[in-house]
């Protein structure tokens, strides 16, 4: 996807709780999901937040 375009690609895995952003042109990062992960200019994710405001975990 980076090859094609894409500035940043991000994965969320569930079983592991990890959160993997690939941006072009830097190293991969591995972060467990409580991380705050930034997404655009001005936004970012926090996959535990979201969860625990949904009321999921």
């Amino acid at each position: 996807m980076l090859d094609f375009g894409m500035e940043r690609v991000i994965w969320i895995t569930t079983q592991s709780r990890k959160v993997i952003v690939a941006t072009k042109g830097e190293d991969w990062l591995t972060l467990n999901w409580d991380a705050t992960v930034p997404v655009l200019d001005n936004v970012t994710l926090n996959v535990a937040n979201i969860l625990i405001e949904e009321g999921a975990i």
